[in-house]
C-alpha cells in the first residue's frame, strides 16, 4: 500500500509541476516595451512566463512592420515582412521562420482573450536586436540586427569629435567644402548643405543612431520639405533604399524631382562621411554604421560637377526663354564655322556635348554624352557633304576618360555609309573630341561660381 501511495504522491507532484509550468508570473510592476526608442502600447499588458516576456501577437507583429494572417482552423498566426515569413501556433513550442523550426522556451498561449507570443523569439525572427533591463523591467527592441556594432561606432565617433573638434561654437564639427557643397559632420550626426545659384538652398540632415537612420531634406527657395528613413543599402547595387514618411511643398513641379535631389544629396553626404572616416583613421568605416555601399570621392566630384553643369545649362535655357535646355556658341571665319553646344537630356540624365564644323561646305559632327557616374562615355560621329544632305558616313565610338588623350586611338562601331575614309574620320573624331573638352574646360573656368573641370569627369588632358 505504501508503495502505491508513493507512486500517487509522485504522480501528483508531476501533475502539479505540469500545471504550474506555464502559469504566468507577474513582475513587480509594469513591463515596458520600446521599439526604436518609442514605447509600444498594448491592450493586454505584457507578462512574464517562465522568465519570458509575453505580448499580444498581432500588436507586436504589426509594430515590427509585418502583415499578419490568422488561420482559425489550425490556430496559427502567419506574419510576413519582406522575405521573412514567420508562423506560430497556440500551445506549440516551435516557431517557424521561412519553414525552418525554432524551439521556444514558452509556447504561444491564450490569455485575456488575446494570443500571447514570446517577445524575444518573434522579434529576433525578424532580425531585430532585443535587450532586457531587469532593473527597470524594460524590453528594448531595435529594428536593426547590427545595433550593438552601430552603437559602439556612434559612441567612438562622438568621443573622437568631442576631443578633436572642441570648438567655441555650439557644435563640435568637421566641415569639407566641394564646389558649392558644404558637408559637415557633427558629433553624432551628418549634414550636407548645398547652395545653387539657380535652384535655391538645399539642406540635408542625416541623424545617425544605432536604432535607425533618418533624414530631413529642406529646399528653402520653394519652401520644400521632406523627411524619411534610410532603410537599407546594398553592396551589390551600390544604391541606397530610402522611404519618405513626410513631405510638404509649395513647389508646383514634380514631387519626384525634389525627392530625387534628396536621394542624391544623402548619397553625397555618405560619400563625404566615408572619406572623413578614412581621413581621421580611427578604425571606423561605413560598414560599422550599417551601410554596405562602396562609395568613392571621385564619384562624388563627378556627380557634383555634373549637377553644376546641368544647372548652368538650365539657367541658360531660362535666360533665353527657350523650351530646349541648350547652350550654344558659334565661331565663324572665312572658311566656315565651328559650333559648340551643351544640351541636357532629362530623360536619359545625360549632358550631350556637341562639336559641329562646317568647312567649305562639308559638315562634320561629333557628340559626347557625359553622365553623373560612369566615366566611359558614348560618342557619335558623322560626316556629310553638306549640312542638308544625307550623311556620307556615320559611326559610334566610346571614350574611356581615364585613358583618352592626344595619343589615343578611336575605334568606330556601327559604321554606316562610305567606309573608305574611316581611318581619317577617326583622327578627325579624336581631334574634335579633344577640342570639345577644351571648350568645356573654358566654360568651367569662365564661370566664377563653378569650381570644376573636365578632370572631375575623369579626363586628364593636361
Amino acid at each position: 500500500m505504501k508503495k502505491y501511495a508513493k507512486k500517487i504522491v509522485s504522480f501528483a507532484l508531476v501533475v502539479m509541476m505540469a500545471m504550474t509550468m506555464f502559469v504566468p508570473v507577474f513582475a513587480n510592476g509594469e513591463i515596458s516595451v520600446y521599439l526604436d526608442n518609442e514605447k509600444v502600447q498594448f491592450d493586454v499588458a505584457p507578462l512574464l512566463v517562465n522568465g519570458r516576456t509575453m505580448v499580444p501577437m498581432r500588436a507586436i507583429f504589426e509594430k515590427l512592420g509585418a502583415v499578419v494572417y490568422w488561420d482559425d482552423i489550425t490556430r496559427t498566426a502567419i506574419a510576413q515582412k519582406g522575405n521573412v515569413n514567420v508562423s506560430i501556433s497556440i500551445d506549440d513550442a516551435t516557431l517557424y521562420k521561412n519553414g525552418e523550426p525554432i524551439v521556444l522556451d514558452v509556447p504561444a498561449q491564450l490569455n485575456g482573450g488575446r494570443t500571447l507570443v514570446p517577445l524575444r523569439a518573434v522579434s529576433e525572427a525578424f532580425e531585430c536586436d532585443v535587450q532586457w533591463d531587469g532593473d527597470t523591467q524594460t524590453v528594448n527592441i531595435y529594428n536593426n540586427k547590427n545595433y550593438k556594432q552601430i552603437q559602439e561606432a556612434v559612441t567612438k565617433l562622438t568621443d573622437w569629435i568631442n576631443i578633436n573638434y572642441n570648438n567655441d561654437t555650439y557644435y563640435k564639427e568637421y566641415t569639407q567644402e566641394i564646389g558649392n557643397y558644404y558637408f559637415t559632420v557633427y558629433g553624432d550626426s551628418l549634414s550636407c548643405s548645398y547652395f545653387s545659384l539657380y535652384d535655391g538652398n538645399y539642406n540635408i540632415h542625416i541623424m545617425l543612431s544605432a536604432s535607425k537612420y533618418s533624414g530631413v531634406c529642406s529646399m528653402e527657395k520653394e519652401k520644400n520639405f521632406a523627411s524619411g528613413k534610410i532603410l537599407n543599402s546594398s553592396a551589390s547595387s551600390n544604391q541606397l533604399e530610402l522611404t519618405y514618411d513626410n513631405f510638404e511643398s509649395d513647389y508646383t513641379g514634380d514631387k519626384e524631382i525634389i525627392l530625387d535631389k534628396f536621394d542624391k544629396s544623402v548619397e553625397g553626404t555618405l560619400i563625404v562621411f566615408d572619406n572623413f572616416l578614412k581621413e581621421i583613421n580611427i578604425g571606423l568605416t561605413l560598414k560599422d554604421f550599417g551601410f554596405e555601399c562602396d562609395f568613392s570621392e571621385k564619384s562624388l566630384q563627378q556627380s557634383i560637377a555634373f549637377e553644376e553643369l546641368r544647372d548652368f545649362i538650365l539657367y541658360y535655357q531660362e535666360t533665353k526663354n527657350s523650351d530646349k535646355a541648350e547652350m550654344v556658341r558659334v565661331y565663324e571665319n572665312s572658311n566656315g564655322s565651328t559650333q559648340y553646344s551643351m544640351l541636357y537630356d532629362d530623360k536619359k540624365d545625360v549632358i550631350r556635348l556637341t562639336n559641329t564644323r562646317i568647312y567649305r561646305g562639308s559638315y562634320t559632327y561629333i557628340s559626347i554624352d557625359l553622365t553623373p557616374d560612369n566615366q566611359v562615355y558614348e560618342c557619335s560621329f558623322y560626316f556629310a557633304k553638306s549640312k542638308s544632305s544625307t550623311p556620307d558616313f556615320e559611326a559610334t565610338y566610346i571614350i574611356d576618360a581615364k585613358t583618352f588623350g592626344e595619343k589615343s586611338n578611336i575605334h568606330f562601331e556601327k559604321m554606316k555609309g562610305n567606309k573608305s575614309n574611316a581611318n581619317s574620320y577617326k583622327e578627325v573624331a579624336k581631334l574634335m573630341s579633344l577640342d570639345m573638352l577644351d571648350y568645356l574646360d573654358w566654360v568651367f573656368s569662365s564661370v566664377d561660381y563653378v569650381e570644376f573641370s573636365t578632370n572631375d569627369f575623369g579626363f586628364n588632358l593636361k
